[in-house]
């Protein structure tokens, strides 16, 4: 769950980055779980209203992926804009992810804060009705920045026409199938015959 501790670190990346300088390098390691540890909220949300919000898609069983499509639309750092505080430096930007989700896309590994982004906010709002979460258990602050967003009063996540002419990379260096290939190899050496079933098994918690 999101919490003072991770905002306040979030903070201090975000500082961080908007002390690059043209020409400088951000490295910037990325794994699962960093939708909630990494949070600072947009503006106006606060700490409590992101926990409530976060309570409410957990208890609505909506899936991972559809979680961080609100998240990251309430972010001041996920959705890509860790990376556009670099390129509005002029910095290039490495990320190194580790994948803790299916299809291991840069987007998604800790809901992307260097990685372009798809979903817009008309997708989280629906997302949120999809679940019937409206304002008895959604905090109005939280509603209110989705609605501006899509009326077109508060910036999108970033988008591939924002990369342009930008030195980003995002490099998955750790995956779910490379690690049950590992297995796999080591249990081979054991003398047992290893079956990989595949890591596209998805389901509520």
């Amino acid at each position: 769950m999101p919490d003072q501790t991770g905002m306040d670190g979030a903070k201090e990346v975000l500082a961080l980055a908007s002390q690059l300088e043209r020409g400088d390098v951000l490295i910037a390691l990325v794994s699962g779980g960093g939708s909630s540890l990494l949070t600072l909220p947009q503006e106006g949300i606060s700490i409590e209203d992101m926990r409530k919000t976060t309570e409410a898609l957990l208890r609505s069983g909506a899936p991972i992926e559809e979680m961080n499509v609100v998240r990251k639309h309430l972010s001041a750092i996920l959705g890509g804009n860790l990376a556009r505080v670099a390129i509005a430096r002029g910095a290039r930007v490495e990320a190194l992810l580790i994948s803790d989700v299916t299809g291991d896309s840069p987007a998604d590994i800790a809901s992307g804060p260097c990685a372009a982004d798809y979903p817009t906010y008309l997708d989280a709002l629906n997302i949120l009705q999809k679940y019937e979460l409206n304002d008895s258990v959604i905090p109005v602050s939280v509603l209110d920045h989705l609605k501006q967003g899509l009326a077109g009063e508060k910036p999108e996540t970033l988008k591939d026409a924002d990369l342009v002419n930008a030195q980003v990379a995002n490099h998955v260096i750790a995956t779910a199938y490379k690690s049950l290939e590992a297995a796999a190899e080591y249990v081979r050496i054991q003398g047992y015959e290893p079956v990989i079933l595949g890591d596209t098994i998805t389901g509520e918690a």
